[in-house]
């Protein structure tokens, strides 16, 4: 991510910084708790609280919850929080260890930036360092110029 580039867009639509602009994306993380914490150049660090309604009926983070907070992670990481955005085209997630504990904190890498593809690798751990979930995530940019 050039970070000045999505900085200068979040200014364009009324926000002070690059992270409130990036919480004010999308209803779907605000209705599951997500909060991005953490954005910058080629990274992004997305956290949850999990609660009753996070759960699976095994009582541990539903895995389509893990998945999104892989996804949020990997995107935002990969380019695609200003124009041109960018939408999922592939996501490759294992399951390491059950989603327990108070928050679950997600974090994507942005391993390789092409002109319309991206990839970002993911990690998720919990509040005690326990790695959960690791994956790997690819990201269609639309450029305006092809």
């Amino acid at each position: 991510m050039k970070e000045e580039n999505a900085l200068a867009y979040a200014r364009s639509q009324g926000f002070d910084s690059l992270l409130a602009y990036a919480n004010s994306l999308s209803d779907f993380q605000r209705h599951n708790g997500m909060l991005i914490t953490e954005i910058g150049d080629g990274s992004c660090t997305v956290e949850v609280t999990l609660t009753e309604n996070s759960n699976n009926f095994q009582q541990i983070a539903h895995g389509g919850l893990i998945y999104s907070l892989c996804d949020t992670a990997g995107g935002m990481a990969a380019d695609c929080l200003y124009p041109p955005f960018g939408v999922t085209i592939s996501g490759s997630l294992n399951y390491l260890r059950p989603g327990i504990g108070k928050k679950l904190f997600a974090k994507g890498t942005l391993v390789k930036a092409g002109r319309t593809v991206q990839v970002a690798d993911t990690d998720v751990y919990n509040e005690e360092g326990m790695h959960v979930a690791h994956g790997t995530f690819t990201y269609y940019l639309q450029r305006s110029d092809s």
